[in-house]
């Protein structure tokens, strides 16, 4: 069933808890030199804000590179005053600052003048221990020196603008730790919280994959026992595990089976749910620099079979379908040829950020390789997703490309769908139905979702 890209609506789906809009925010097209617009006066992409306080050219350029592939606005500033004023105009989710005095006050002044801290990320010639103790008291996130690998600086950006843009961290409490008190403070940190007993916690990892796990301390030593059962298996090895209620002589013994923290009894609610969101904070950071592509911010390949295993295991056990697409971004080895490869990593860019804003949560994204993404959409089936996948494919082919002199350009997509179990009931079947019926879009004229046949 082929869905053509040319004028499809958005689509409302519901789905019990997990209903959602299948479809891109919009907003109002940026004004940078190097652009990506919208015909109709939209972005397809919800832009984030970036404020740079610099003064040194290479980096400028460097940053503006990184905003224009990730369609994030950058504001630039090179004096405290300006910044401040530039931020109260208009809120930034990141800020990257030059250290030094003024960059040291530009940092508390945006944290007293926004109540809040953002993340803040310092560049520096040098980095002694009194500049990284400075720039931390400051409100320093992160602390770069001087040469920048242009690789580290967009992960940096990438992850400050998602922290920025408020990316909710899952945290999973198992056992008596489950108190009213304890989920209102995670809550009040920006963790989702979910809670289970310890005889479903197997089940409650498969199905939300948590940041980090609290688990209560008891005396006939299951908490000892789940952090070995976590431990051992390989795709939540490395999960944060905060112990609570420990005692004293169980501490050492709770270390060695797997836990990073035991906390003894009488210790507050509000320390630790402190501890569990810069646990779980730290780890979504260090799972992105090994899973994600620093252009696409997506998933490797590895990750993405990963975490579709799981999905596919978790629907297969609940009797739910599951729909996998691979997409493939048309004629793109002209894009290259025609405009360069700076154009075609724009592209690339501009694609993934689109995928990342559309869709639900729980929906997988993915660089499958080169101009090739895949995604996957538990409990729908190849026809159910066609209709919104072509949908974001027209959101993708109304941006218009512009790179200096070059362009405009616009770009279009064509993909493949398949269904669990009804086109096999592993990764490669699906796969093998996806590529076939992708084969068959590009065959038909591209620009289009093909689910069937």
């Amino acid at each position: 069933m082929p869905a053509d890209c040319r004028g499809v609506p958005r689509l409302d789906h519901d789905e019990g808890e997990e209903a959602s809009i299948w479809g891109p925010a919009t907003l109002a097209p940026r004004d940078t030199t190097a652009r990506v617009s919208a015909p109709n006066g939209s972005l397809a992409v919800d832009s984030a804000t970036l404020l740079a306080v610099t003064s040194d050219r290479e980096l400028r350029r460097s940053i503006e590179r990184i905003a224009r592939l990730n369609l994030i606005d950058v504001i630039f500033a090179s004096e405290p005053g300006h910044a401040l004023s530039s931020a109260f105009l208009r809120r930034p989710d990141a800020v990257v600052v030059e250290y030094g005095p003024a960059g040291l006050e530009v940092a508390r002044g945006l944290r007293g003048l926004l109540g809040t801290r953002l993340p803040c990320s310092f560049v520096a010639d040098g980095g002694s221990f009194r500049a990284r103790v400075d720039a931390a008291e400051a409100g320093g996130t992160l602390f770069l020196t001087r040469p920048l690998d242009p690789e580290v600086l967009t992960l940096a950006i990438r992850q400050m603008v998602a922290s920025g843009e408020g990316a909710a961290h899952k945290g999973l409490v198992v056992g008596a730790a489950d108190e009213p008190a304890l989920r209102r403070e995670m809550a009040r940190r920006g963790l989702v919280v979910l809670h289970a007993g310890v005889e479903d916690c197997v089940e409650a990892f498969r199905s939300a994959a948590p940041d980090v796990v609290v688990l209560a301390a008891s005396r006939d030593s299951r908490a000892r026992d789940l952090c070995r059962a976590i431990r051992t298996s390989a795709e939540w090895q490395d999960v944060p595990i905060v112990v609570v209620g420990g005692a004293p002589h169980d501490r050492f013994d709770l270390l060695a089976a797997g836990a990073d923290d035991v906390l003894l009894k009488g210790v507050s609610s509000r320390s630790v749910a402190a501890l569990a969101g810069v646990r779980a904070q730290r780890a979504r950071r260090l799972r992105e620099r090994a899973d994600a592509y620093a252009l696409t911010g997506l998933m490797r390949r590895r990750s993405f079979l990963e975490a579709l295993s799981r999905s596919l295991a978790a629907c297969s056990r609940g009797a739910r379908s599951l729909a996998v697409v691979l997409c493939d971004l048309d004629h793109f080895k002209e894009i290259n040829d025609s405009y360069g490869h700076d154009s075609g990593d724009q592209v690339l860019a501009a694609f993934g950020r689109l995928l990342s804003k559309s869709f639900r949560a729980q929906d997988l994204r993915g660089r499958w390789g080169g101009e090739e993404f895949i995604l996957a959409f538990p409990g729908e089936t190849a026809e159910s997703v066609a209709r919104p996948v072509a949908a974001m494919f027209e959101e993708l082919a109304h941006l218009s490309f512009v790179i200096g002199e070059k362009g405009p350009f616009s770009v279009t997509c064509s993909a493949g769908a398949s269904t669990a179990p009804s086109d096999g009931a592993s990764i490669d079947l699906l796969l093998k139905a996806a590529d076939r019926r992708l084969y068959v879009a590009k065959r038909n004229g591209r620009a289009r979702v093909v689910a069937s046949g």
